[in-house]
């Protein structure tokens, strides 16, 4: 590989700059900061001379520039105008649309770029940007349109679950600290705008008009995601099909789409500028055609919004023309590391996107691995002389193999970051990729390309190629339907961790080093590595713990336990609206990063939608053999779709009354609730469940309120556990100090949603639980809450929301437990939503 003096500094920095930004969530900016300028000083007294002590200091202090720009961002001063200090409240406010709205499945995103707010009958001062959700969209809104209008405000906030996705972080990285909601935008007042359509704006919505005009209706998303970036507004079911398939990238703008606008332009001003004689004798045609391919790859990079992908081809391609203009070697390390900087400096904190981190992980495995396949081809077809014999089969192999080399590099590259962001992966995805892209994702992009920039100028003609897009949109879509339909199209894996992530990456890059020696020793190395992650993961699977995970669902209740011995149980699966899936969004990722891929027992204690909500996605994902209830059924068409999903599984249908037992490798299940002749869908009829393992005992309530408690302390034998699901998510009317007396606990739990409109956990009942010296936690406050319990009764709780903290306890074989260590909380400390 060339290598190239001047550029090698670039990759230092770039790489620097993106340190930086990669610590910055973990680490204190002026920490990092001083620490990074010392080293840096350090380096020059120690070594004044000496060229590569100097480049790593100014990499150093380049990184606290990266550092900085993100943990502005992460934890900004914001001024008291801003609209984040009023962001528990109802409000009147003034602003403009910042984005092009986007559709979602609970309706329309809308980003507010807000200056000024109302209070009484006259306007206030404020500032920053508010993503809001509007449920019922009933007018067209375009980026620079100013409005007022009357929105819900709340703080974005996690669900604080191990490992989830940081959707706060997300926000803040968008410099977005507050969001909104409104049913509908009828009322609002739609206010002069200060400016005209842009350029950009204006070429979208003529090609959105266009669209509109000729492409179907289920075509028109696809369309829209692959030829103007708006991915966001493609509907689930579509986006679902693609991923099934394997070719969900085909949905998002890319590399491909710039490199064909820059090569269509390249070629068309080759050709011109080779008609005239003069032209040829007296200009480099070649450089001034690459110099005219340029302007218009970037100004369709704008019109598509400059996502990670984008501005990365952009900025890579611009590298590579400077290159050919200037006569210097091309050094891909550089170049990628300089586009990796660059999008992170326009975008700070992209790196922890997923856009990002597929665009750079497919294009790394393409250019570093592109041409060791390429020579290998050639090494072979030179051997067996077939370029000599056979020119025109060795053009076709050659095209073959280096197309579907660079797809397969792709998909190697790219599988583990997709099964870590989606907890998805597709096995027909080599076969797809083949038929699919060379008709979607060339002939319909080339085409719909074409049309994005003639519509502008020649509408009539735009219009015609927009159809012959839509025609090509339609066979590909077909084609995406039957792979789609295909039995493995879709596997569910378990979500791997950045560790597993970084040896299969390293795995693969030691295939490519030299000499053979080297190569055997370090793939030697690697490959113990992914075998100690393995026997690690199955010690902890096959172990003799019992771990009990509260998991934050809002205002609802999910528990998951792991059982010694692989049997998992999931209590109750939450629910908060039929837009917003839960087991999908929340429960289903927690169990694939858990490593479960089947939950062998579902227990629903009663039929309340904060409790089924998230259960049918599980039963239909992750197959349990038995579903427990209380025989009851609800009522309402969400319940009747649970219903559904359960009696087509192969689940066995069991009903629990009191008595009921079952035993899972020495970890005893009893069910002291509801009594044998009692059902029905109320709340004192849940299910309630409590477990026995050596001396630990939990007890897991429901929503079993005042009624059903008396039914519990006066008839179950030994309902004493040392750790209490907080009944009804501490409402009112339940945690009796009847139930109290006969539990005796030391650690309770409620499972409630952050500032509920039911103000659960109630005051009295926090107060209840404070009086009798027991420690209570709470999902909206503490995130979920982890008991790993060993068979001597040694645990170990850990609760926290974004920093997890742990806690060991001793259990006895009273059911009560003692504090092994300092306690990080006290019991009486009252939580921030109580001050």
């Amino acid at each position: 590989m060339p290598r190239n003096p001047p550029l090698t500094p670039i990759l230092w920095l770039s790489c620097g700059f993106l340190f930086g930004q990669v610590v910055a969530p973990w680490t204190a900016g002026w920490a990092f900061e001083a620490a990074a300028v010392t080293a840096a000083i350090s380096l020059l007294i120690r070594a004044p001379r000496s060229d590569g002590a100097r480049l790593i200091a100014l990499t150093a202090v380049v990184a606290t520039f990266g550092h900085r720009q993100l943990d502005a961002l992460l934890h900004p001063q914001l001024p008291p105008s801003h609209v984040a200090s009023i962001a528990t409240a109802d409000a009147v406010l003034r602003g403009t649309v910042d984005e092009s709205p986007r559709l979602t499945p609970s309706g329309s995103r809308i980003v507010l770029r807000v200056d000024g707010r109302r209070r009484g009958a006259e306007w206030l001062d404020a500032g920053g940007r508010l993503l809001l959700t509007v449920r019922a969209v009933t007018r067209d809104w375009e980026r620079g349109d100013r409005l007022i209008a009357r929105v819900r405000l709340r703080p974005p906030r996690n669900f604080g679950n191990p490992d989830e996705f940081d959707y706060e972080q997300f926000l803040a990285r968008r410099a977005i600290y507050t969001t909104g909601y409104s049913h509908s935008d009828r009322d609002w007042q739609r206010l002069p705008r200060r400016h005209g359509l842009g350029w950009r704006d204006s070429m979208r919505s003529r090609a959105v008009a266009a669209l509109e005009q000729v492409a179907p209706d289920h075509l028109r998303p696809v369309a829209a995601a692959l030829l103007l970036g708006d991915g966001a507004s493609i509907p689930i079911d579509i986006r679902e099909r693609y991923a099934r398939a394997g070719v969900s990238h085909v949905l998002a703008i890319s590399g491909l789409h710039i490199g064909l606008i820059a090569g269509g332009m390249y070629g068309a001003c080759r050709w011109l500028l080779a008609r005239s004689e003069f032209v040829l004798l007296t200009l480099n045609v070649p450089k001034l055609a690459t110099l005219a391919s340029l302007p218009p790859a970037l100004a369709y990079a704008a019109i598509a919004g400059f996502s990670a992908a984008t501005l990365r081809a952009a900025i890579m391609l611009a590298l590579f023309l400077s290159a050919l203009l200037l006569d210097r070697p091309r050094h891909w390390p550089a170049a990628i590391a300089l586009a990796a900087a660059a999008v992170c400096a326009a975008s700070p904190g992209a790196v922890f996107e997923a856009s990002f981190q597929l665009s750079f992980a497919a294009v790394i495995a393409i250019v570093g691995g592109g041409r060791p396949l390429r020579d290998a081809y050639d090494r072979r077809a030179e051997r067996r002389l077939v370029r000599l014999y056979a020119p025109r089969r060795h053009a076709i192999e050659r095209w073959l193999v280096l197309s579907q080399g660079v797809t397969v590099l792709a998909l190697l590259a790219t599988a583990p970051l997709t099964l870590h962001h989606f907890q998805q992966f597709s096995a027909v995805g080599l076969v797809s990729n083949f038929f699919v892209v060379p008709i979607t994702g060339m002939a319909a992009v080339s085409v719909g390309l074409a049309a994005v920039l003639v519509t502008p100028i020649l509408p009539g003609i735009g219009a015609a190629l927009f159809g012959l897009c839509c025609l090509f949109l339609d066979a590909g879509d077909a084609m995406v339907a039957f792979f789609a339909a295909l039995p493995g199209s879709a596997m569910h894996l378990p979500t791997p961790g950045w560790a597993e992530i970084a040896t299969y990456h390293a795995l693969l890059a030691s295939f490519l080093v030299r000499p053979p020696r080297l190569r055997a020793f370090v793939t030697g190395a690697v490959v113990l590595a992914a075998a100690m992650q393995w026997a690690s993961w199955a010690a902890e699977r096959d172990g003799d713990e019992l771990r009990m995970t509260f998991v934050s669902v809002g205002q609802g209740d999910c528990t998951l336990i792991e059982f010694p011995g692989g049997h998992v149980m999931l209590v109750d699966g939450g629910g908060l609206s039929a837009t917003f899936d839960v087991g999908e969004r929340v429960i289903a990722p927690l169990l694939l990063r858990r490593k479960i891929r089947t939950v062998d027992t579902v227990v629903l204690t009663h039929p309340d939608y904060d409790h089924f909500g998230g259960l049918a996605y599980v039963v239909e994902r992750f197959g349990p053999t038995e579903i427990w209830t209380n025989g009851s059924l609800g009522r309402g068409q969400l319940f009747e779709e649970y219903r559904r999903r359960s009696e087509n599984s192969p689940a066995r249908a069991v009903v629990v009354r009191r008595g009921f037992e079952r035993s899972f490798a020495g970890v005893v299940v009893r069910a002291l609730h509801p009594p044998v002749g009692q059902a029905g869908p109320t709340n004192d009829a849940s299910v309630v469940l409590q477990l026995s393992y050596g001396p630990m005992r939990a007890l897991l309530t429901g929503d079993v309120e005042r009624v059903g408690e008396a039914l519990i302390a006066r008839h179950a034998i030994d309902p004493r556990s040392a750790i209490l699901k907080v009944p009804h998510h501490g409402s009112r009317t339940s945690s009796s100090d009847l139930l109290l007396d006969a539990v005796r606990p030391s650690i309770a739990i409620a499972s409630s949603g952050f500032r509920n409109r039911y103000g659960m956990p109630h005051r009295t009942v926090v107060d209840r639980y404070r009086r009798r010296g027991v420690e209570l936690l709470r999902t909206d406050v503490d995130g979920a809450v982890e008991i790993r319990v060993a068979p001597s009764g040694v645990a170990e709780l850990t609760w926290g929301r974004r920093w997890r903290r742990q806690r060991l306890l001793r259990l006895d074989a009273n059911g009560e437990a003692r504090s092994l260590a300092p306690r990080c909380e006290s019991p009486l400390t009252p939580h921030p939503l109580d001050a």
